[in-house]
């Protein structure tokens, strides 16, 4: 009996496993024993009591067996018993047990060959619920050696105990076996080859199991949508939206997310027009909720397609919807671009209703000032322009204004206070004339100690990815895996620990709020690599950074990172938007032993 068929039929069906216990320990007992009253006996246990319940009878029959085991002189009767015990403990989900009654039923070499076989698969099936994937996969390649013909469920068995022990050399050379032979496979067992082979991020095997999947059932959804993440893994954009527009135009059922994902594809291949019509259509024929983060998706499509009519009307939707300043202050540069100076005006002063956190506030006076300006009132303008120049990183610009307007200089009172709509909660200004760069810097610099180091250039050999915050470890490991059988069958060896590269340009605050991550993962290596696929080789340039050592949990990282980005900040720096994550390697599994390198200019 093939051991998926043996564990899906079997092990999951109690009713079918308590008759056959039943059955086969009477007829153990009636062969061992001379005597009519001990069968009478063991009979009255079992099926003449009303009183006792199925379980209690088929637990009374187990105990029974299991002292008798010992006593059989009957190979094969001691291998049928261990048998049966040991499925009757996986069921029970008693692996311990199930294994050691496993291994006497083998050691007493009692049944055929075929049922020997059968057994060590049951045996190596048992060792992977137990965690022990070492041990299943020497089992299994001592068998093999023994088959003639092994099944296709033998190898789905191997690749499985493959997986689990890392050895995804050897994994990828089993799925290659079973895609030959994958029109003898069940949907079941294609579906167990699709989650070890993305499991192990072997995504081109992957996607050929999903679309073996979509050519049997078609209006399978989920194995739709199985295949477009697959090829946004691989970043092929192109079959990705192919293969979505494909599922939408077979009216398969999309939820949200999808709707959103295909018109995100659209953007992303240069179909922004597409894409917002998408999100449009949804929301209003009900497909698609009319929040304020799908109005805001939609404001910045439209934008894309340079419809800023509709931009300006989704970007209004929106602010209605949810009072987010910068939404507003969005609206108001739009506006600002469609020369519509009262409507920017009123957008300005509904943001300022309440008071703002300080780094909004150059923005808003900035934007307020420009507004009063081109409606003639510049005394007004020329007050948001001082206000903007004095808090909020807009200096720069509003001095410009100021000269533009050759408007008087601001007095000793207007430095020392912001006055008007756009004002933050504490509107004096303490430390007033004071705000030079360079004296500004050298007040922070005293007292601060932080490492600087330049990196070496080093060739690597690397892949990029965008995870989620949350699922970082184990999506980490799911993209190495691959990375690190591409580098050793390209002929390159590792020459350094795993290294983590952040950049600003590919992490914009609604990716980050949404908790995705861009990041590139690889190893310092030797030898002459090339890049292939979805692998880069290349020399990372030297890196002047800010440096922190960091051992110990994982939930402690984040603060250790704010810490040396304030230090650095603290010290004067200015950072270049780079940081790296060097993972080396740790003596206690439950702590991480990092180095954090913050890049500065």
């Amino acid at each position: 009996m093939a051991i998926m068929k043996l564990f899906n039929k079997s092990f999951n069906n109690i009713g079918s496993v308590r008759r056959r216990v039943i059955i086969f320990a009477s007829c153990v007992v009636l062969l061992l024993s001379n005597s009519n009253s001990m069968a009478e006996a063991y009979r009255s246990k079992v099926f003449l009591d009303p009183n006792k319940k199925l379980d209690e009878a088929v637990s009374l029959s187990i105990e029974d067996l299991e002292k008798q085991l010992g006593s059989f002189n009957n190979n094969y009767a001691e291998a049928s018993a261990g048998r049966h015990l040991a499925r009757h403990y996986v069921q029970q989900k008693q692996y311990q047990k199930a294994i050691e009654y496993y291994q006497t039923a083998l050691q007493s070499e009692g049944l055929a060959v075929i049922a020997n076989q059968e057994m060590q698969q049951e045996l190596a099936t048992v060792y992977l619920l137990q965690g022990q994937a070492k041990k299943a996969l020497s089992l299994l390649l001592t068998l093999q050696n023994s088959l003639v013909q092994p099944a296709n469920s033998f190898y789905i068995l191997l690749a499985q105990a493959q997986y689990q022990s890392g050895d995804y050399l050897a994994l990828a050379d089993s799925l290659e076996k079973l895609l030959k032979q994958s029109n003898d496979l069940s949907d079941a067992q294609v579906k167990q080859l699709v989650a070890i082979s993305y499991g192990s991020g072997d995504y081109r095997q992957c996607g050929k199991l999903l679309r073996l999947l979509i050519d049997r059932s078609p209006s399978d959804v989920e194995s739709w949508r199985q295949l477009v993440s697959i090829y946004l893994l691989q970043k092929k954009h192109t079959q990705a939206l192919n293969t979505l527009a494909l599922a939408k135009q077979k009216e398969l059922p999309f939820r949200q997310q999808d709707i959103l994902l295909l018109a995100n594809l659209y953007v992303t291949n240069k179909a922004t027009e597409k894409g917002a019509r998408v999100i449009a259509d949804a929301i209003k024929v009900g497909e698609l909720d009319s929040t304020a983060e799908n109005q805001q998706r939609l404001f910045e499509y439209w934008l894309l397609a340079r419809e800023k009519d509709k931009a300006t009307q989704a970007l209004m939707t929106a602010v209605s919807l949810k009072r987010d300043l910068e939404l507003y202050l969005k609206l108001a540069q739009l506006q600002m671009e469609q020369e519509l100076w009262p409507a920017m005006q009123k957008t300005l002063l509904s943001a300022c209703a309440k008071t703002l956190e300080d780094r909004y506030v150059g923005r808003a006076n900035l934007l307020l000032g420009i507004s009063q300006l081109k409606q003639g009132d510049e005394l007004s303008a020329r007050k948001s322009f001082i206000n903007a120049s004095l808090l909020g990183g807009r200096g720069d610009q509003a001095n410009q204004w100021l000269n533009f307007i050759a408007a008087a200089p601001a007095t000793e009172s207007e430095l020392k206070r912001i006055s008007g709509p756009c004002h933050p909660q504490e509107r004096n200004l303490r430390y007033a004339g004071t705000f030079s760069a360079s004296s500004a810097a050298e007040a922070i610099v005293e007292g601060n100690d932080v490492e600087v180091k330049t990196v070496n250039s080093q060739p690597f050999y690397w892949t990029s990815a965008s995870v989620d915050t949350d699922k970082m470890a184990s999506q980490l490991r799911s993209l190495i895996a691959p990375l690190i059988i591409s580098l050793v069958r390209s002929g390159g060896s590792i020459d350094g620990p795993l290294i983590l590269l952040f950049d600003d340009a590919d992490n914009n605050s609604e990716s980050m709020a949404s908790g995705k991550l861009a990041l590139k993962a690889g190893f310092p290596v030797r030898g002459n690599l090339r890049s292939k696929a979805r692998y880069k080789s290349t020399i990372l340039e030297e890196f002047k950074c800010t440096s922190l050592e960091f051992k110990g949990d994982k939930k402690d990282l984040p603060q250790a990172w704010k810490k040396l980005y304030q230090d650095t900040l603290n010290a004067g720096y200015e950072l270049s938007g780079s940081s790296r994550q060097i993972l080396n390697e740790s003596d206690d599994p439950e702590q991480l032993n990092t180095e954090l390198q913050l890049g500065i200019l």
